[in-house]
């Protein structure tokens, strides 16, 4: 049933595993008889964790407990983030022609004059290239997330999402940075050494091309420790640029906060009336910013883990509480799923199985060989959505023969082997010991291509109804055992089923791939040199020295330009909401500020007709649903503030065409002018009264 080719000579059966096991680790059923000194020379060329001699080679040491990130986590980051990276995508391709096309609010040429670092979206702000490079983008991202050459696709993911930021950062928040940057990082970590396509087809690599990283915990490099850095430079300097009274004496940061009208949600007005609550939440937001990274390396081995995993679940939490009360769009999600990186070994080995129940079956596949595609198929169901199932090859007619004839000829040497080893290493996940069968399942024909077999019970299903018990058992593809079961559908998925096997086989080929964990001293150097442009730029950003000019076209060309200022030196004080009054062609008066499609604003002000026939408009029940996304809220904003004044022509201009063009009004009821008018009002200290809201006219503007 197996046969070990080595060196011109076979090895079959028991005695083959024993050969494979000898070529991967150099076992011969004793401890290995290599230097310590020879062992760490091998493992420094083939890329091992570490060459200290504080790691073991297994990744189980302390260094590589405090600052490598385990394999499963890093998956789990993979996945969220590329489901974040989608969803982005979704509400981003709402605004595509009012955010990034050449007539946009902010138009292509003014955003490639101003731009430090070039865009992909600067070569057209035609719709159609742009949705053929959402389409791209899309792309891109979903071949991240199922785990598919994952370090290009996460490469090619973050250079999409940088063109983004590049073509309009009028549209962004510190989410939005934190993402980018966070993503570099990742380009750099084995994303898919776990959960992936990659991990599926990695059993193919030739032994001499494995390294003890592929089975051990954590992984660690220069890499963890950027990304572990980046994560704990963001809070450190959020919070060190936190200098306000309002955050180091009073306590007050909370409550102005949630004072600010345009981002508080019903929560927020809410918790106004618990001012003891706020001024704790205060003191726990600062200090937490502060200290909270150190929770991920506290050298305790024995504590470690569920220090770790407090850390984590504390800044989950802190966003949570962020998101809750104020609107932040994706900023409530992002840092919460960069800190799943963190996580480690023991909140999968421990809290995980503690919080889950086991699978109720345990399930041994066996499939032909000679079925194209099929292999390639279950093993990445298996990865995904099977983890309770094994997989074996059936053995053909012709095989069953040949080795019937080798047991003739060595039954002796064959039954010593089988008394020395009674398992072997997957071939499809080097980290899975199965054992070995005593009889293995021999395919009669070409037609019967799987059986399964329920090890509990000894059930066994053959072909599709094999494939349903699979389907029942996951977690996940249960839902579809219903569908699957209508007779119809059962005969089309069974004529189909070569068509989708043979695009497995072409779109997952099983030629044998590059470890995912390989490390080479040229990528580590490259790695530190773009860390050391990243502490360089944040210490000048805070320490007010000049940044040098290699750091800084270095920063705006990798877009690791970076300032942590949130909320910072203290939250803001003045506040309001936003109105247009416009007139059209046959004198109506009309808010342009309306939910119409065209000003980004859902036009909650109430209006009240006066005496003269003129509008008076007063404050909205809840001003942060003024604003249609997050995206148009902070341009909207940046239009406020008197040193982005550059921002109101291009975007009076898109009002006019958006209102006037394009057929959606007839010409009596084309916009003939209108006014941007913020009301400002100032948030009072704790206990003091409220001051009479100020109309302040950004903008007039007459459209031609």
């Amino acid at each position: 049933w197996i046969s070990i080719d080595t060196n011109s000579k076979s090895s079959f059966g028991a005695q083959g595993c024993r050969s494979m096991l000898r070529s991967v680790k150099g076992y011969d059923g004793s401890p290995s008889t290599s230097s310590p000194a020879h062992s760490s020379s091998k493992m420094g060329r083939r890329g091992s964790l570490s060459t200290s001699s504080s790691l073991s080679s297994d990744g189980s040491g302390l260094v590589s407990m405090l600052f490598g990130l385990d394999y499963r986590s890093l998956a789990m980051y993979r996945v969220c983030v590329s489901i974040l990276l989608l969803l982005d995508l979704w509400v981003r391709s709402r605004y595509l022609h009012e955010h990034y096309s050449g007539l946009a609010t902010w138009p292509s040429h003014l955003a490639a004059d101003e731009a430090a670092s070039f865009s992909l979206h600067f070569i057209s702000g035609e719709m159609p290239f742009l949705y053929a490079l959402w389409i791209m983008n899309a792309i891109f991202v979903f071949f991240m997330l199922i785990g598919y050459r994952t370090r290009l696709f996460t490469f090619l993911s973050w250079m999409m999402l940088a063109s983004l930021h590049t073509r309009n950062g009028y549209v962004l928040n510190g989410g939005d940075d934190f993402l980018r940057c966070m993503l570099f990082w990742a380009m750099w970590l084995p994303l898919g050494a776990r959960y992936s396509v990659d991990s599926t087809l990695l059993g193919n690599t030739p032994p001499a091309q494995l390294t003890s990283q592929t089975s051990s915990k954590y992984y660690l490099s220069v890499a963890t420790v950027a990304a572990m850095g980046q994560f704990a430079l963001i809070y450190y300097f959020t919070a060190v640029l936190k200098t306000g009274p309002e955050w180091t004496l009073d306590y007050t940061a909370v409550y102005y906060a949630v004072y600010l009208d345009q981002f508080a949600t019903r929560w927020a007005i809410l918790m106004r009336g618990f001012p003891a609550l706020m001024k704790l939440l205060t003191v726990v937001t600062i200090y937490f910013e502060y200290y909270g990274t150190l929770l991920f390396i506290l050298p305790f081995p024995s504590v470690h883990g569920p220090l770790r995993t407090l850390g984590v679940l504390g800044f989950v939490a802190m966003h949570a509480g962020f998101g809750t009360c104020l609107e932040l769009g994706f900023f409530m999600y992002i840092p919460s799923v960069c800190a799943t990186m963190f996580l480690p070994a023991w909140f999968w080995d421990t809290l995980v199985p503690s919080i889950l129940r086991r699978p109720k079956s345990v399930f041994t596949v066996h499939y032909n060989p000679k079925v194209t595609g099929l292999d390639q198929a279950l093993s990445i169901l298996r990865t995904f959505f099977l983890n309770n199932t094994s997989l074996l090859p059936m053995a053909t007619q012709e095989e069953e023969e040949n080795q019937a004839t080798h047991d003739q000829t060595s039954s002796s040497s064959s039954s010593s082997s089988s008394s020395s080893s009674s398992s072997f290493i997957s071939n499809r996940d080097p980290s899975i010991t199965i054992s070995l069968p005593r009889g293995v399942h021999v395919a009669q024909d070409d037609s019967e291509w799987i059986e399964v077999i329920e090890e509990h019970t000894g059930q066994r299903y053959l072909g599709f109804d094999g494939v349903v018990q699979l389907f029942r058992s996951s977690r996940v593809l249960f839902v579809l055992v219903p569908v699957m079961c209508a007779d119809f559908l059962r005969h089309a998925l069974t004529l189909l089923a070569p068509f989708f096997l043979s695009a497995a086989h072409k779109v997952f080929p099983s030629a044998p791939m590059v470890g995912p964990t390989k490390r080479s001293r040229a990528k580590e150097a490259g790695v530190l040199f773009f860390f050391l442009v990243v502490l360089t730029w944040n210490f000048a950003s805070y320490y007010q020295f000049p940044i040098p000019d290699t750091v800084r076209f270095v920063g705006l060309t990798t877009r690791l330009d970076q300032w942590w200022g949130m909320f910072a030196p203290a939250p803001a004080k003045v506040d309001g909401w936003m109105y247009y009054p416009g007139i059209l062609a046959d004198g109506t008066y009309v808010n342009v500020f309306e939910g119409r499609g065209v000003s980004g604003g859902r036009g909650d002000a109430k209006v009240h007709i006066k005496e003269d026939g003129t509008p008076e408009y007063s404050k909205p029940d809840l001003v942060s649903h003024q604003f249609a996304t997050q995206r148009w809220r902070k341009y909207l904003m940046n239009i406020q503030i008197g040193s982005l004044h550059y921002l109101r022509l291009p975007y009076g201009q898109y009002l006019c065409r958006e209102w006037n063009f394009y057929d959606k009004f007839p010409p009596n009821k084309h916009l003939k002018s209108y006014k941007i008018v913020y009301v400002t009002q100032i948030t009072p200290e704790p206990d003091q009264p409220w001051e009479e809201p100020e109309h302040v006219t950004l903008w007039e503007h007459v459209c031609f």
